[in-house]
């Protein structure tokens, strides 16, 4: 086993990999693979084995990021025959295989310890798969952790990020081509209203900058977190359990507007309240390979 100080630094240091990188690009797959191969060979040394050779590591990269580029133009997000595997190498899912088109959401559940959060770090790039395909758009996804990153700057930019101020008003430009006539902020406040948050900008007003992570809740985080989904609107969200600091009643009200939008959402929650809210449910049954696939009724 990697001893507990171990496996807390690992997943400290994924946080900020997530946090301070290109939320759906390369640098997320690259820098990913570090953490990843660090705890494996941590493992692998402490239980006497020999790590497993950097050609191996890059093969599985190399096989991922190609996938993704084949799928690119593809709004679609698969696993064929992917076995799920932990640095210290416990397979907790084999030959895992499912298909997430846009409008069939997807709950993944499962006891503590089965992998529910191994596949997240797989969607995220931070690990790479042991074997089998996962293929997804380059594009389109965009992943709302746990613990959401709260970047230095003001309450506009824990919204826009990661783009810049500049970066979020150019795609407010494109929104005015398509026919949206707003301003930036005033998008913003909608958004705002929408995570029942607009009370943060009644009290610190948009250009106030604090140090968000002392002053807001985590449940405020959260919602911020999801107001982040919102104004990138994009075609999938990987939602890793980025709710359950918030109320029931609104995490439902968050969720009903993600199907509004049209997001189509991938969902670690231990929660019944959201599975009408999925259309497929994805359990890992104890965390040594078995797994299930269903349809949900809506």
């Amino acid at each position: 086993m990697v001893p507990e100080t171990r496996g807390t630094w690992a997943s400290e240091k994924e946080k900020e990999v997530v946090a301070r990188v290109d939320v759906g690009g390369w640098a997320v797959s690259s820098v990913g693979r570090v953490v990843w191969l660090i705890q494996w060979m941590a493992a692998s040394l402490t239980e006497g084995r020999k790590p497993p050779s950097p050609s191996h590591v890059l093969l599985s990269d190399a096989c991922v990021c190609s996938e993704e580029n084949e799928m690119a133009s593809q709004d679609i997000v698969t696993f064929c025959k992917v076995d799920i595997v932990t640095p210290s190498q416990k397979l907790l899912a084999k030959q895992m295989t499912c298909d997430v088109v846009p409008g069939k959401s997807l709950l993944v559940t499962g006891p503590n310890g089965s992998g529910k959060t191994s596949i997240f770090r797989i969607l995220r790039g931070l690990w790479p798969i042991g074997s089998g395909r996962l293929m997804k758009p380059c594009h389109s996804v965009f992943y709302v952790p746990q613990r959401p990153y709260t970047c230095p700057g003001t309450l506009r930019d824990q919204i826009i990020y990661p783009f810049s101020h500049d970066e979020a008003k150019l795609r407010m430009t494109t929104m005015v081509r398509t026919g949206h006539n707003f301003l930036l902020d005033d998008h913003l406040t909608v958004i705002l209203e929408r995570v029942r948050l607009v009370y943060l900008l009644e009290r610190e007003g948009w250009d106030a900058i604090a140090n968000w992570e002392e002053v807001l809740s985590l449940g405020e985080q959260q919602r911020l977190g999801v107001a982040r989904l919102f104004f990138h609107h994009p075609k999938f969200g990987i939602l890793d359990e980025c709710t359950n600091a918030i109320s029931v009643d609104v995490e439902e009200h968050l969720y009903h507007l993600a199907k509004e939008m049209g997001i189509t959402v991938i969902t670690s929650s231990q929660r019944p309240a959201l599975v009408p809210y999925h259309a497929m449910e994805l359990t890992l049954v104890d965390g040594r390979g078995k797994w299930v696939l269903c349809e949900l009724s809506q």
